[in-house]
């Protein structure tokens, strides 16, 4: 017998089918057992949420929680600094006002003109908006750095001259003082637009056709510009030249002072309330006329001597001037250059009265 018949084991044997056959039933099993827990764990997610959102979960209701955020769904206007641009009356010279207001969604571009158009408000009588009565705003677009305003046909009424100038009408060309009070109409559009960021040119409309000259009064401009009035006006850049600065006020003074008869109402609202020494307050009115007048004759100006010096950032300035005082007891004392100090208050600037101009000896 051979060795192979005596050792041999039995053992099962499968054909090349059923092994076939038998992965195939064992991927299935895989499959639908692999089914079965991503089935069980969908379901497991959903039912965790659902006793999630019974059990604990804010739901959002007409008044929040004490730890949720409380917005107010309407938007509240913010307090906004501006600043305007109106006649001050006793020089005829634009000063700025500045105030806060409160602004809502507005365009801050509108936003000013519409106020501008309200008036420098109580507690400012030597102010004057020099808008018609019923003039309005209808919009304000921008353009690049230009800004659009479009005004309703109320801009183009009469303007209160006699209100607004008060003495000053009588002694005046009706004719030429309402040329000048619509150039400054214009002008406190344009500089007050301007004092905002991003604007550097205005641009006038009426209804929805651009401003002529003639419309807005401005004949005068015109000729100046070699334009003819009919014709609409272009756009305007800032202009200093129509806002009071301190070589404005030296003038003024000095004109009023070299009178035979100083006009004191006009003067002293310019005159600081205190004196160049620092140590004196000024005086009266009625005192400080009395003491004009028994000590001088008048002051003389050579108006080209007139030079700003210096705008400093504390609300100071300085401005060259050479006069001469002639005393009542004919002396003549010449002053050929002297630094003017000026002062900066609400809106106007202030001379600091030099004592010398009351007597060598004034509040020793």
């Amino acid at each position: 017998m051979s060795k192979s018949s005596n050792c041999s084991v039995n053992k099962l044997r499968y054909t090349d089918g059923e092994v076939h056959r038998a992965g195939g039933i064992m991927a299935k099993k895989r499959t639908y057992i692999l089914a079965v827990l991503i089935l069980s764990l969908l379901l497991s997610a959903a039912a965790g949420c659902a006793r999630q959102q019974q059990q604990g979960t804010p739901s959002p209701t007409g008044t929040p929680a004490g730890n949720y955020l409380n917005i107010d769904p309407e938007r509240r206007p913010m307090p906004q600094k501006i600043t305007l641009y109106y006649m001050h009356k006793p020089s005829g010279l634009l000063v700025p006002v500045t105030r806060t207001e409160y602004r809502g969604d507005m365009p801050m571009e509108q936003f000013v003109m519409r106020e501008l158009l309200k008036g420098p408000g109580a507690g400012n009588e030597s102010l004057a908006a020099l808008f018609p009565e019923g003039a309005g705003i209808k919009d304000v677009e921008m353009t690049g750095t230009t800004a659009f305003v479009y005004f309703d046909n109320g801009v183009t009424g009469d303007i209160p001259l006699q209100t607004i100038w008060g003495d000053a009408y009588a002694n005046q060309d009706p004719v030429v003082l309402a040329q000048r009070t619509h150039e400054l109409l214009l002008y406190s559009v344009v500089n007050t637009l301007t004092s905002l960021p991003g604007i550097s040119n205005v641009k006038i409309l009426i209804e929805n056709h651009f401003a002529t000259y003639t419309e807005l009064g401005l004949q005068a401009l015109a000729q100046a510009y070699g334009a003819d009035p009919n014709t609409s006006m272009p756009s305007y850049p800032r202009s200093p030249d129509h806002i009071l600065q301190p070589k404005n006020v030296v003038q003024l003074l000095m004109t009023e002072l070299s009178a035979d008869t100083p006009a004191w109402q006009k003067i002293y609202p310019f005159l600081y309330d205190k004196m160049a020494s620092g140590t004196m307050n000024l005086p009266g009115l009625e005192e400080m006329q009395k003491q004009w007048e028994r000590i001088n004759r008048r002051l003389i100006i050579d108006p080209d001597s007139i030079v700003p010096q210096e705008v400093r950032g504390d609300n100071t300035a300085l401005v060259q001037v050479s006069y001469t005082i002639e005393r009542t007891d004919g002396q003549t004392e010449p002053v050929n250059l002297e630094y003017l100090h000026m002062i900066y208050q609400n809106g106007v600037w202030k001379l600091e009265l030099p004592p010398t101009w009351l007597g060598e000896d004034y509040g020793d």
